[in-house]
């Protein structure tokens, strides 16, 4: 009786915290034009991440048509003390899942068929990691997501306007972030681990790509030269802005072949938005091309987001990657660009799991917050939530026992 008199006990103390109003005034906005840059950059510049760069978030916001966007701005004495970045977007299941046989997301995928929801991501569903929340020493953590809770509680019932809101998912968090979240769970949002990210620890000793040579193991070094042998015939160009916008039609033909295999798609990159990741970041966005007979046959774009380097996006000729080993090419020169940039990581992403573990990369967990609007399907999300667990892989380690990169 003692446990479910606790129980209760700590349900109506959450259930009244979610309706406490914070002491912290709110700026709420439509478009990144409409911000004040100044308040915006305050924060966003301690914080150092590039995601939430006003020139990011404009360049995403001038290319991507079919999402829409919202910014908040949290004051404490006038002075803008956290900021937020939310995307809008209207997901049709029948389109975002792959159609397979005896897949767990099948069932979702036949329970909710031609039906589309509509989500509210404090985050970015173009790149892994906390990049939708950031505040300054002002306020302590509790306080910092107290008042994103409550922002996003105003933000959702506001948005019943423009059609309700299925759900509110906070993106995404690394491991050593969990122990700090547990205000997340008290406004009743659903946590629940993703598929991992693959990471790389770049060696300060790694002062060229000799260096990351000499740490692996003569069988992974072999397969590091056949590699370089099978690819060798790519010419490789470093692209600008002009030159990504004058081969848009080829960069979103191979970009589209690498998205359409995806399981779950969440969210479509409008291609043209390397154009504009080029105009407005300038050197903190990479943006590499493979060509074979003058014909771009694939594409890496990097970002250098601080001492982290960011391998997000990639387009492939299949046929040609086949032959020609386009990208596990890819894959090293990551790896290369990494320790030019002084880098201390490299983010590989979570798909093809068990080729990045071979060049080093170790996974690394990450989890998400999500809440549904009616009380009822939140506690369904759980049991649907575990049809989609990350997939285990054979994990590869490429160096010596004793240059062994870990996270």
């Amino acid at each position: 009786m003692k446990k479910i008199t606790d129980y209760l006990k700590s349900k109506h103390s959450n259930f009244c915290l979610r309706r406490e109003p914070v002491d912290f005034p709110m700026s709420f906005h439509d478009s990144v034009f409409h911000l004040n840059e100044k308040h915006w950059n305050e924060v966003q510049k301690g914080s150092n991440n590039l995601y939430l760069k006003y020139e990011y978030l404009k360049a995403v916001e001038e290319s991507q048509d079919n999402l829409s966007f919202r910014y908040m701005v949290f004051y404490k004495e006038k002075k803008p003390v956290a900021i937020a970045y939310v995307q809008v977007l209207q997901v049709k299941w029948s389109d975002s899942i792959k159609d397979q046989d005896c897949h767990p997301l099948k069932v979702g995928k036949n329970l909710l068929g031609d039906k589309s929801s509509k989500f509210l991501v404090c985050g970015n569903v173009f790149s892994s990691g906390e990049n939708g929340f950031a505040h300054t020493s002002d306020l302590s953590v509790e306080e910092a997501y107290q008042a994103l809770m409550n922002g996003l509680y105003r933000l959702r019932r506001s948005e019943k306007i423009l059609g309700e809101v299925s759900s509110v998912i906070v993106k995404e968090f690394w491991e050593k972030s969990y122990d700090k979240l547990a205000i997340i769970k008290r406004f009743d949002y659903r946590d629940f681990e993703i598929e991992p990210n693959l990471v790389l620890k770049v060696k300060d000793k790694w002062e060229s790509i000799t260096g990351y040579l000499n740490d692996l193991t003569s069988k992974y070094k072999k397969k590091y030269k056949e590699v370089m042998k099978k690819s060798s015939t790519l010419v490789i160009n470093e692209l600008n802005a002009e030159e990504i916008i004058n081969q848009k039609e080829r960069i979103k033909f191979l970009f589209d072949a690498v998205h359409e295999k995806a399981d779950f798609k969440f969210g479509h990159f409008d291609a043209s938005g390397f154009y504009f990741m080029k105009k407005n970041l300038k050197k903190e966005f990479i943006f590499r091309a493979y060509y074979l007979d003058n014909l771009m046959v694939g594409f890496a774009a990097m970002f250098v987001n601080g001492s982290i380097l960011d391998a997000n996006y990639v387009g492939l000729d299949y046929d040609k990657n086949r032959d020609f080993g386009v990208y596990h090419r890819m894959l090293y020169d990551f790896v290369e660009v990494a320790i030019a940039k002084q880098c201390k990581e490299l983010c590989y992403g979570r798909t093809a799991s068990e080729i990045k573990s071979s060049i080093g990369a170790t996974p690394v967990n990450m989890k998400i917050f999500m809440r549904h609007r009616n009380t009822l399907s939140n506690k369904l999300i759980k049991p649907l939530i575990k049809l989609i667990q990350p997939s285990s892989f054979e994990m590869r380690n490429p160096f010596k026992e004793d240059n062994i990169a870990t996270i």
